[in-house]
């Protein structure tokens, strides 16, 4: 077992994590149907990039960040409609996985079809 630094106790760290989750929860929560629209719009935007490049690369390629892409929306829609702030939690973590694996996605296959 690690000695505490003076002046921190295992109370106060667990208060400020404690804190650090609601604050997360508190954005994740906003109900405003801009917020929600806008992520829309940026997930259709990603979609509509997948699809031109397919055209215009003549590849099929392009169209496997599309999976994830869906699987964003998928958790998007959860995430508006969670019951409680755990679910909430883990619609988002999904959410920004996902996206984070398309953009992955959309990199790697730009580098084969170079």
């Amino acid at each position: 077992m690690t000695p505490m630094p003076e002046g921190r106790d295992s109370g106060s760290e667990r208060a400020d994590v404690t804190q650090l989750w609601q604050g997360m929860v508190a954005v994740g929560r906003l109900r405003h149907p801009r917020t929600h629209l806008a992520l829309i719009v940026v997930l259709g935007v990603l979609g509509a990039v997948c699809l031109l490049a397919t055209i215009t690369r003549m590849s099929a390629l392009p169209l496997l960040p599309l999976l994830p892409l869906s699987v964003a929306a998928y958790a998007q829609w959860r995430a508006r409609n969670a019951s409680s702030d755990r679910n909430l939690v883990a619609w988002v973590t999904l959410l920004a996985t996902s996206v984070a694996v398309c953009i992955w996605l959309v990199a790697l296959v730009g580098r084969i079809l170079r």
